[in-house]
């Protein structure tokens, strides 16, 4: 493995990132072979090498996405190929802070996990709270959580306004992300509370994100923010991944 890929996929052959789930995944199957090796191949696009137990737990995470997604809408992608590149294999391209690998970490509507179940696979040592406020789309967090058996791993079902007037969350988080699920002013009004000094706020977006930054700057201003970049990321399927960070200040 080398040196950048080793970084971005944890540490597994000794020391804190090392994992002992409390239910052991199993190692894939000759049936599922041809979906380890997909796995394989497009994170080395990314340039991340995964090892054995990652890929098992991304093969135990799409079988369980594909099961439950029959009766609860956790994602539009129905194909293994499309859920791989699209939530896995994507979820390596978020610009996470490399002095933050051990850090406390929230996922903003986290619906099906994405991406806080994938970086925690990639991040060993982070701590990350999946927030989401669907009943349905909670029970499926907590039970993937409980199957993969990750230590550092919670979901809280709640809705973010609640959890932002709750005093006890009040900077918890070094990293918040969210993938396109609201608005940047009501991210940055609700997320910044929950975050330490110098923490920082990612999120993922769409087109019309100048628009939201303009409407968010006051938001900013009013909760101690600062817009510190947009950076756009071409992946290797021909996506282009936007994304927006805003850093809290120091006290």
């Amino acid at each position: 493995m080398s040196k950048g890929a080793e970084s971005r996929s944890g540490r597994w052959a000794s020391g804190r990132g090392i994992w002992r789930p409390g239910k052991p995944v199993k190692s894939a199957s000759p049936m599922n072979a041809p979906l380890e090796d997909l796995l394989s191949l497009e994170f080395e696009r990314l340039g991340v090498s995964l090892q054995p137990v990652q890929k098992a737990f991304f093969l135990t995470y799409l079988r369980e996405i594909q099961r439950w997604n029959r009766v609860v809408n956790l994602t539009g992608l129905r194909d293994e190929a499309g859920i791989i590149r699209s939530l896995f294999a994507a979820a390596a391209l978020w610009p996470l802070p490399q002095e933050e690998p051990g850090g406390r970490f929230l996922d903003v509507g986290s619906g099906a996990g994405i991406p806080g179940i994938p970086l925690k696979i990639l991040h060993p040592e982070g701590t990350w709270t999946l927030l989401e406020r669907s009943r349905r789309k909670a029970s499926f967090l907590k039970h993937m959580a409980a199957l993969l058996g990750l230590p550092g791993l919670h979901v809280v079902g709640a809705d973010l306004q609640e959890l932002a007037r709750d005093e006890s969350w009040r900077g918890q988080f070094q990293v918040v992300v969210s993938r396109a699920a609201l608005k940047l002013p009501r991210l940055v009004s609700s997320c910044l509370p929950l975050m330490s000094p110098g923490g920082v706020l990612i999120t993922q977006k769409g087109e019309g994100f100048e628009q939201e930054i303009a409407q968010a700057s006051g938001r900013c201003e009013r909760f101690g923010g600062d817009l510190e970049g947009v950076q756009e990321i071409l992946s290797p399927w021909g996506a282009r991944l936007r994304f927006v960070t805003i850093r809290r200040r120091g006290l």
